[in-house]
């Protein structure tokens, strides 16, 4: 009975020991998953920071091109405007009203026309820096569709995307096959 008490008791300490040590090994898995958890959580913020940075560099590119734009209009309208009427102030005593007058409606004129030309060239500009064109979207055969849909020739069209006229011939007839 006794030699019965020993191998159990040897049976049970083994059987502890085996639990000690499986329960080690599933600690050791959660610790080694953590710390691979936690870096990707590292890696992600910093893919996330430099995101963010590239997107506030861009953002800080644009404003200053939106206020060089801003600048230079305002400059251009200062030269335009100041300009004809500075010459027109000094040689007031020396030219004949009607003349003067002229001057004065030439340069009003001119500066209305700049200020028009400037506003749409920004305008456009800007455009162009929010949102790519639609032409640089759209595949050659995706224009040339939009175009005959538009009940434009084929003369047209390959006029239009400067391309030859056998060439949007082939091009409209592969596509209908």
């Amino acid at each position: 009975m006794i030699t019965f008490l020993l191998i159990l008791s040897i049976t049970l300490n083994m059987l502890a020991f085996l639990f000690i040590a499986l329960l080690y090994i599933r600690q050791n898995r959660f610790v080694t998953m953590e710390k691979q958890q936690k870096q990707v959580i590292r890696e992600m913020e910093e893919i996330i920071s430099t995101f963010i940075a590239e997107v506030k560099e861009e953002n800080d590119q644009f404003i200053q091109k939106i206020t060089k734009a801003e600048g230079e209009k305002a400059k251009k309208e200062e030269e335009n405007v100041n300009i004809p009427f500075d010459s027109a102030e000094k040689n007031r005593g020396n030219l004949p009203k009607g003349l003067l007058n002229k001057q004065m409606v030439k340069a009003y004129k001119n500066t209305n026309q700049n200020k028009k030309n400037l506003e749409e060239d920004t305008a456009e500009n800007l455009l162009g820096l929010i949102k790519p064109d639609a032409a640089e979207e759209k595949t050659l055969l995706d224009q040339a569709v939009d175009l005959q849909k538009q009940g434009k020739k084929i003369e047209e069209i390959a006029k239009i995307l400067n391309k030859g006229k056998t060439e949007i011939e082939l091009l409209l007839k592969f596509r209908q096959k």
